[in-house]
């Protein structure tokens, strides 16, 4: 069982803390992103990368890099719409195949956002849990992304400080779990006003 819980969230709490100014801007970003629908798996990976660069490289976040990251538009939505629909007819089948799919592909989005193809990802995702302790311990780190997320539905204030310190617990999930991770493969790609 995942006896790292505290310690890991008071981890994303303090990312959380450094970089706040940058994780605020990014979450606005991400509601805009997700507000007008399209763009919004998209610039939500492109700060879920950020936060996993920022950690690994021990740097601050830097917000732009939520929309300037053109190259993880199609794997945001190929992820989303994968997850959506295994899920989904996972809930319909009878609940339990659903719930056990979202535990299995928990570490998937972070995986995606470091450059691992979707379907690569989403078995990556499943193969983390070799003993029955592993899914006890996602299943408890997805309750605390979870219960941030439903912090997020309360009001504005809840979603800036919920979604990005959700996204850094994740992120140290991921990185925790699965320590010979090798560096993000995204490339930035700064786009040009003066074109």
């Amino acid at each position: 069982m995942d006896t790292q819980i505290d310690r890991r969230f008071k981890r994303a709490w303090d990312f959380f803390t450094t970089n706040a100014a940058s994780l605020v801007l990014g979450t606005l970003i991400v509601c805009l992103g997700f507000a007008l629908v399209i763009p919004g798996p998209w610039v939500a990976l492109n700060l879920l990368g950020e936060i996993n660069d920022a950690l690994d490289q021990k740097r601050p976040v830097k917000w732009k890099t939520t929309y300037e990251r053109t190259s993880t538009f199609l794997p945001a939505w190929g992820l989303a719409a994968v997850m959506t629909f295994g899920i989904a007819v996972g809930l319909m089948m009878c609940v339990v195949p659903g719930v056990l799919l979202a535990i299995a592909w928990f570490h998937a989005a972070t995986f995606v956002a470091r450059g691992t193809p979707v379907f690569q990802a989403l078995a990556d995702s499943f193969h983390q849990l070799r003993r029955p302790d592993d899914y006890v311990a996602t299943l408890l780190n997805s309750l605390i992304i979870v219960a941030c997320a439903l912090a997020c539905s309360f009001s504005a204030v809840f979603t800036v400080i919920a979604l990005p310190l959700a996204m850094a617990y994740l992120a140290l999930c991921t990185l925790e779990s699965a320590p010979n991770l090798p560096p993000s493969a995204v490339t930035t790609v700064t786009l040009d006003a003066t074109a």
